[in-house]
C-alpha cells in the first residue's frame, strides 16, 4: 500500500530562508479564508477572504445607449470615443494612480503579525502538502525555536504554535488592517478607520464596508506547557469573518476561536489532517519528470486551499490577494478564460465536487445575467460579461472582452462537463440544462441566416485580439463558432437525455446543420484556422480562442478524418510560426492542453517546461509575465493569478488520459522521453474512474471503475487482443474500439490477452526520485528558479 505521506513528502515546498517579500510567501487556505506566510522578522501572514468586496460603482451607465445594436452601429461608424464613453465607463478607474473613484473590487484583508524581542537570524520551513501544515525553525542570537502553522481545512481558524528559546519573547502579536496607499483609497471611498476592541478577552479589529456590511479579524493567545526549561511555548490563533449588516462578524469570528480553545486541540488538528487525507486519496499521478510532478502536486494542494464544494468560486488571485494593495484586475471573476482555465482540472483529477462552486455561482447570478441580456441584447436569455464581481455585478473594462459573446457560452461548457463526468441526471435537469439554455439566448439573438443558407455571426470579437480597439470586431470568429456548435449539440443531447419536448429543438438542429464553417487562412504552412473571417492570426497572441474548438471544446478533433487532421496540423503550424513572444504565463498550459489533444505530446511538454522556466515563482505562484527575461516572452510584469497553475494539472492529465467524445484513451500521446508513468483513479467522461501504468513504453494494465453504470467505450490500449476481467468473469476483445456494459460500482481490469495475471502488479507505483530532485519548490539559499 502506498505511504501517502512519504510519497507527497518529496513534493513539499522547502524554505531554506525566510521570504523577504509577499510574492515568495508560503500559501495556506481552506476555501473561504486564506493565509500567506512571509517575512524575515516580524513574521507576517497576509489574510484573505472571498467575501470581502467593494460592490459600489461611481460610474454612471447610459443604459439607453448600452445596447448591442448601438455598439454595432458605432463600430461600423468608427466612433471609438463614443464606444469608450458608453461601454468602458470604469476603464480609467482601473488604471488610475492615487485615489480613484469607487469601483467594484475584491478588497485586501490586512495581515496577522508576530514580532520577537530578538532579531531572527535564520529561518527554515517546510510546507507539508500531505496535511497542509508548515513546520520550521527560528534561529535567534540566543538559541533556536520552532513553529507549526496551519489554516484549518474546515474552520476559519489560523493556528501558529511557537516554542521560543530562553530570553526570546513575543514583542507584538495581533493583526493589522490594510495600511498605506490602500487606506488612503478606502478613506476617500467613505470607509471609517478600523475599530479596535475586545470580545470575551479576545482582541479584534473590525472594518465597516459602507452600505454593504463589515469584516473583522480576531485573535487570541494560549499558553502551552514548555518542552524545555526556560523556553516560552504558546499557541497563537486568528479568525476572520464577514457579515452583511444583519449579523455581527465579531460574534462569528469569536465563536470560531472559542470552539477551538474549548475543545481538545489534537482533535481539532485531526479534523484538519483527515480532510487533507481524504483529499489526496481522490487521485494520484507519477511521471518521469520530477520537477513537473512536484509542480502538479503543489498546484493540487493550492486547489485544495482555494475552493470547497458549494462554496465560493475561485477568483483571479484565489485566497492570496497581495499584501497592502488593491488586487490586479479587481480580483474579480474573468470569464473570457481565467475562470474556465481554473476549473479544467477538477474533472479529470476526480475532484468533481469542487466544480459545484462555479455552477452555483452561475445559478446565483442568473437574475443579473437575465437583466443584462434584456438590456443589452433586447431578448430573453442570460448574458455573462467577462469581468464580474462575486455577486455578478458587471465590471467595465475592455468592451471587446467584456461584451464578448463567448463568455457565457464558455461558462456553459463547464455545466456540460459537470454532467459528462458525473452522469448526474438530477443536476442536468435542475441546474445544468436550464442554465445552458439561458446562456444560449444571446447567440440565438445575434446569429443571422444569410442567402447562402448558413447561420453567420455578423458582429463579434475574439478576446484580447486587437486589444480594445474597434479593429477587434469582425464576423464569424472561430472561437464563437466553436462555442455555438458545442452548445447547440449539448442542448440537443440534454433534451434527449431528459426526455424533454423542447420547442427550440428545430432552431438548434438548424443551427447545428447549417452553422457557418470555421474561417481559415492559407499560407505556406497550409490551411489553418483564422481569428475571424478575413482575419488570420498575423502575430503572436496570448489568447488561443481561435483554437478552442480543439481544446477544450472537442468540436474539431483528430479523429474526424484526414481533412480535420490537416486543418489542425496547419493551424498549429501557423500558430507556432507566429511565436510565443506576446504570450503570458497562462497561455502556456492552455497551449499544452491544445497540443496534447491534437497529438503533439512533445510540444505540450515543451510548453509546460517553458511555463516552469519563466512564469512561476519559488512558491509555484503564477506571475503573468517573465520578469527574469528568459527570452520566452516580452512582458516583464509579475501580477499573480491562479488559473495557470491549475491548468498545468489539466495539461498533465491530458497527456495521461483523454475521454472526449465518451471514449477512454490511456496514455494517448506521450512525450518521447516519457517511457514510464502511472496514474490512479483519474476521472473520465461517463463517470468512470481510470487507473493505468506505462512501463518501458508499453501499457501494463488498465483498470476502470464505473460509478454510474452504462456502456464503457475504450480505445484498445494494447497492440492485439485484450482480456477483460470483472467479478470472476473474463472476455477476450479485439479491435481498435472496445465497448462493454458496466454496472454501478463495478470494477473492470483490461490486460493483454497473454498477460500472466497471477504475477501482475496492478496497483499505483510511483517512479523513483533521486534525493536532489525532491522538493524543488520553496525559497532556497542558492536560487533554483
Amino acid at each position: 500500500m502506498l505511504d501517502m505521506k512519504s510519497f507527497l513528502r518529496r513534493q513539499d515546498m522547502v524554505y531554506e530562508k525566510a521570504a523577504a517579500e509577499w510574492e515568495q510567501h508560503i500559501p495556506m487556505g481552506n476555501g473561504s479564508m486564506g493565509g500567506a506566510l512571509w517575512g524575515e522578522g516580524p513574521l507576517f501572514i497576509t489574510l484573505d477572504r472571498y467575501d470581502v468586496w467593494e460592490n459600489r460603482s461611481g460610474c454612471a451607465i447610459d443604459r439607453e445607449a448600452y445596447t448591442y445594436e448601438n455598439l454595432r452601429r458605432l463600430a461600423a461608424e468608427g466612433n471609438a470615443s463614443e464606444v469608450s464613453r458608453i461601454f468602458e465607463p470604469e476603464l480609467g478607474a482601473l488604471y488610475q494612480k492615487g485615489t480613484p473613484p469607487v469601483f467594484p473590487t475584491k478588497l485586501p484583508m490586512g495581515r496577522a503579525k508576530i514580532a520577537f524581542s530578538e532579531p531572527l537570524t535564520a529561518f527554515r520551513a517546510r510546507l507539508s502538502l500531505c496535511d497542509g501544515t508548515v513546520t520550521g525553525m527560528l534561529d535567534f542570537p540566543g538559541g533556536r525555536g520552532t513553529f507549526t502553522a496551519f489554516l484549518h481545512a474546515c474552520r476559519d481558524v489560523l493556528s501558529v504554535e511557537l516554542h521560543l528559546p530562553r530570553g526570546v519573547e513575543i514583542s507584538f502579536f495581533g493583526a493589522e488592517p490594510v495600511l498605506g496607499e490602500v487606506r488612503k483609497i478606502l478613506k476617500s471611498w467613505g470607509y471609517p478607520e478600523p475599530e479596535y476592541g475586545k470580545s470575551d478577552g479576545m482582541d479584534y479589529w473590525r472594518q465597516e464596508i459602507p452600505e454593504q456590511g463589515e469584516t473583522c479579524v480576531i485573535w487570541a493567545k494560549e499558553a502551552l506547557p514548555a518542552e524545555n526549561e526556560g523556553e516560552t511555548a504558546l499557541r497563537l490563533l486568528w479568525s476572520t469573518a464577514s457579515a452583511n449588516g444583519q449579523a455581527s462578524c465579531i460574534e462569528k469570528a469569536a465563536g470560531n476561536l472559542h470552539e477551538v480553545l474549548e475543545a481538545d486541540f489534537e482533535a481539532i488538528y485531526g479534523e484538519h489532517r483527515d480532510w487533507w487525507k481524504e483529499y489526496w486519496e481522490k487521485s494520484l499521478v507519477s511521471i518521469p519528470d520530477p520537477k513537473l510532478e512536484s509542480l502538479y502536486y503543489c498546484e493540487l494542494y493550492k486547489l485544495g486551499c482555494a475552493v470547497r464544494p458549494h462554496g465560493d468560486p475561485v477568483s483571479l488571485q484565489g485566497l492570496w490577494t497581495k499584501d497592502g494593495v488593491l488586487p490586479p484586475w479587481n480580483g474579480d471573476y474573468h470569464f473570457d478564460m481565467n475562470v474556465q482555465e481554473t476549473y479544467w482540472c477538477v474533472y479529470s483529477s476526480n475532484r468533481l465536487e469542487l466544480g459545484t462552486s462555479l455552477n452555483d455561482m452561475l445559478e446565483k447570478i442568473l437574475p443579473r445575467m437575465e437583466e443584462y441580456c434584456r438590456d443589452f441584447y433586447g431578448c430573453e436569455g442570460a448574458m455573462l460579461p467577462c469581468a464580474v464581481a462575486k455577486n455578478g455585478q458587471i465590471i467595465h473594462g475592455w468592451h471587446t472582452v467584456n461584451l464578448w459573446l463567448g463568455n457565457g457560452l464558455w461558462a456553459a461548457h463547464h455545466l456540460w462537463l459537470s454532467y459528462l463526468y458525473s452522469k448526474d441526471g438530477d443536476f442536468l435537469r435542475e441546474q445544468g440544462y436550464p442554465l445552458m439554455k439561458k446562456l444560449m439566448g444571446p447567440a440565438e439573438r445575434v446569429l443571422e441566416k444569410r442567402e447562402d443558407g448558413l447561420w453567420h455571426l455578423p458582429f463579434g470579437s475574439s478576446p484580447e485580439w486587437r486589444d480594445n480597439t474597434l479593429k477587434a470586431w469582425g464576423e464569424d470568429g472561430s472561437g464563437d463558432l466553436a462555442l455555438i456548435r458545442f452548445l447547440v449539440d449539448a442542448l440537443l443531447k440534454s433534451a434527449e437525455i431528459l426526455g424533454l419536448s423542447e420547442e427550440k429543438r428545430p432552431l438548434w438542429e438548424d443551427i447545428w446543420e447549417h452553422l457557418a464553417p470555421f474561417p481559415t487562412h492559407t499560407d505556406w504552412c497550409g490551411e489553418g484556422l483564422s481569428i475571424q473571417r478575413g482575419e488570420p492570426l498575423s502575430s503572436s497572441h496570448r489568447h488561443h480562442t481561435h483554437l478552442m474548438g480543439i481544446y477544450p471544446l472537442d468540436v474539431l478533433n483528430i479523429e474526424q478524418g484526414e481533412e480535420a487532421k490537416r486543418l489542425i496540423a496547419s493551424s498549429l503550424m501557423q500558430w507556432w510560426r507566429r511565436g510565443k513572444g506576446e504570450w503570458t504565463g497562462w497561455s502556456f498550459p492552455w497551449a499544452a492542453c491544445i497540443c496534447a489533444r491534437a497529438g503533439y505530446a512533445n510540444a505540450a511538454l515543451h510548453d509546460l517546461h517553458e511555463y516552469m522556466t519563466g512564469f512561476i515563482l519559488e512558491n509555484t505562484q503564477h506571475q503573468n509575465g517573465d520578469p527574469g527575461r528568459h527570452g520566452i516572452g516580452i512582458w516583464d510584469y509579475r501580477p499573480m493569478t491562479v488559473e495557470a497553475g491549475f491548468a498545468v494539472v489539466a495539461a498533465v492529465n491530458e497527456l495521461l488520459l483523454q475521454s472526449w467524445g465518451g471514449v477512454i484513451r490511456v496514455f494517448p500521446h506521450m512525450p518521447d522521453v516519457w517511457r514510464d508513468a502511472s496514474f490512479e483513479t483519474l476521472r473520465a467522461e461517463g463517470a468512470f474512474l481510470v487507473s493505468a501504468s506505462l512501463r518501458g513504453g508499453k501499457i501494463a494494465y488498465l483498470r476502470i471503475e464505473s460509478e454510474a453504470g452504462g456502456v464503457c467505450r475504450v480505445k484498445n490500449p494494447y497492440e492485439g487482443s485484450c482480456r477483460l476481467m470483472s467479478g470472476g468473469h473474463e472476455k477476450i476483445f479485439s479491435g481498435e474500439l472496445l465497448s462493454f456494459e458496466t454496472v454501478p460500482g463495478g470494477s473492470y481490469l483490461l490486460l493483454p490477452e497473454d498477460a500472466a495475471v497471477s504475477d501482475g502488479d496492478f496497483t499505483f507505483s510511483p517512479l523513483p526520485f533521486y534525493s536532489h530532485q525532491a522538493c524543488p519548490f520553496g525559497l532556497k539559499e542558492s536560487p533554483s528558479l
